[in-house]
């Protein structure tokens, strides 16, 4: 496993620093598909009334359909076998690996967001948070598990297809797949879930305790979605300073 490690220093990191002007017409149109679909959880605290823990759940999820698009990127991308450590030995082997490790890691965020922001924080303040641990606990919380099922829905979707709209324009019809490997798209959705959730839970906790205004739910919303278009922009730029074809070690 020390190749793979070795790997996230040289994966698409989209924490990295640099210019942030716009890609390409492929990627201005990846940036209007993710724009879009971050207007919608936006709508729903504006319009719909929706709290932390619809929002939380929303982003939560996301990751969900990150992972998916990052199984197909690396079936696509090449593998050098030299690449993979011990144990993982070929590519369909590695992407196991992959949906084992992300997986777990997905469930036991989900699980955190659906137990903190869901249940905890219900309707008792701050400094009398109870986990609920029966059914009457969960049915007795006035914070519904999601505020509107079409409104959740529909951010979904429109989220798998911004997703959907950057792998095909980007990753394929950029020839971004010719730039990396399968080994380096293993640790690539780490960082973007460490920095962004990091940051959105802090925000998170802060609306909590501030008071859940509308105004800071935005607030919390607008940053998540800055996050989403910077390390967008920083991915795209980096996949295009490596020539087609060359992929680094």
């Amino acid at each position: 496993m020390t190749e793979l490690k070795k790997a996230v220093a040289d994966s698409p990191d989209e924490s990295s620093s640099g210019d942030l002007s716009l890609p390409g017409r492929f990627g201005r149109l990846s940036v209007i598909a993710l724009v879009v679909s971050n207007l919608i959880p936006l709508f729903g605290v504006i319009f719909a009334g929706w709290r932390v823990f619809p929002i939380m759940l929303l982003f939560s999820l996301e990751n969900i359909i990150i992972g998916f698009y990052n199984v197909l990127r690396m079936c696509l991308a090449p593998c050098d076998l030299k690449e993979l450590g011990e144990g993982v030995h070929s590519k369909r082997g590695l992407i196991v690996f992959f949906c084992i490790c992300y997986g777990g890691f997905v469930f036991l965020h989900l699980l955190f967001v659906i137990l903190l922001f869901g249940l905890a924080f219900g309707s008792q303040p701050p400094t009398e948070v109870k986990i609920p641990v029966s059914m009457q606990d969960i049915a007795a919380s006035d914070e519904p598990l999601v505020a509107s099922w079409w409104g959740l829905g529909t951010a979904l979707i429109a989220c798998f297809i911004s997703h959907g709209v950057s792998y095909v324009k980007n990753f394929i019809g950029s020839g971004e797949y010719k730039r990396v490997t399968a080994v380096k798209l293993f640790v690539r959705p780490y960082g973007r879930m460490v920095v962004m959730h990091v940051t959105i839970i802090f925000g998170a906790f802060f609306v909590i305790f501030t008071g859940t205004h509308v105004a800071a739910i935005v607030l919390l919303v607008v940053l998540k979605s800055a996050l989403d278009l910077v390390g967008h922009l920083r991915e795209r730029k980096k996949f295009r300073q490596r020539p087609q074809g060359k992929i680094p070690g």
